[in-house]
């Protein structure tokens, strides 16, 4: 076992630090310090990052989390420390990294003027503090993670969900995604009317679409879909869930789901065997 530690540094080659500034900055660095350690696996509370070994000049200490982690926590801090101090404009966030994480490191940026650097000391586990690997965060840092969190990306694609409330009047209707539970909201060309009216026959149906999809680039959420074909299956009865999921994985073979569906539905399952 090992401990996550790192040092800070805060106007660094002066002479002390504003105290509103060091509350400002001390605040925001701690909520980041805790939502990246979560990510590496640790699980720490308010009140269990310990400042110590303060040094004259600048602003300056120890921070290490006061419980033992495993080696490889650690590692993936230190890790995610150095992604975020490091990046880029042309750079991209990739999944390791929570929503709330990236967030806390742009607002890192709100506390820090321009002309400020916030310098972090990255300590390798079990080596000795005066060999921390020093990286430097200003406002630019984190503003060139700001424009790539909020960036959105577009993609052919196809979802499945369950149908919401239809604005008749509009061009859209939202749907409730199956795997995440979220609301999207689906736009339709004047040609769709007709199809679309069709799908909510049955409010309970289950609807297949595909279409352009527009997504935060960030955490992967679906925003709108524009939507290109569509179509409805009612739920399975207990049967049919029975025969389509209690056989094989790989039963439905190159049929798609949906045509499984159709398939079973149409009486036609002894042909898939």
């Amino acid at each position: 076992m090992t401990r996550i530690r790192l040092k800070i540094e805060l106007n660094p080659g002066g002479v002390g630090v504003r105290l509103d500034k060091l509350a400002k900055i001390s605040t925001e660095v701690e909520k980041f310090i805790r939502l990246l350690a979560s990510d590496a696996g640790a699980t720490p509370q308010p009140g269990e990052l310990l400042a110590k070994d303060f040094y004259d000049g600048s602003f300056g200490s120890v921070i290490e989390y006061v419980h033992n982690v495993d080696p490889s926590a650690a590692v993936k801090f230190n890790q995610g420390l150095r992604f975020f101090s490091d990046f880029g404009p042309d750079q991209y966030i990739n999944g390791e990294y929570s929503a709330a994480t990236v967030r806390q490191f742009i607002d890192m940026g709100t506390v820090i003027d321009t002309d400020e650097v916030v310098k972090l000391g990255i300590i390798d586990p079990d080596a000795k503090d005066d060999k921390a690997d020093w990286k430097s965060i200003t406002k630019i840092t984190t503003l060139n993670v700001d424009a790539v969190f909020n960036q959105e990306y577009n993609y052919d694609g196809a979802l499945q969900g369950k149908l919401g409330t239809w604005y008749k009047d509009s061009n859209y209707f939202n749907l409730r995604e199956l795997s995440s539970s979220e609301l999207v909201k689906c736009f339709y060309s004047g040609g769709m009317y007709d199809q679309i009216y069709r799908l909510f026959e049955d409010k309970d149906a289950v609807v297949n679409l595909s279409g352009a999809i527009k997504a935060d680039r960030a955490t992967g959420r679906i925003k709108e879909v524009r939507v290109h074909w569509a179509k409805s299956y009612p739920p399975l009865s207990d049967k049919e869930f029975e025969k389509l999921f209690g056989l094989a994985p790989d039963l439905t073979g190159e049929l798609s789901t949906s045509e499984f569906i159709d398939k079973i539905r149409d009486g036609d399952a002894e042909d898939l065997h």
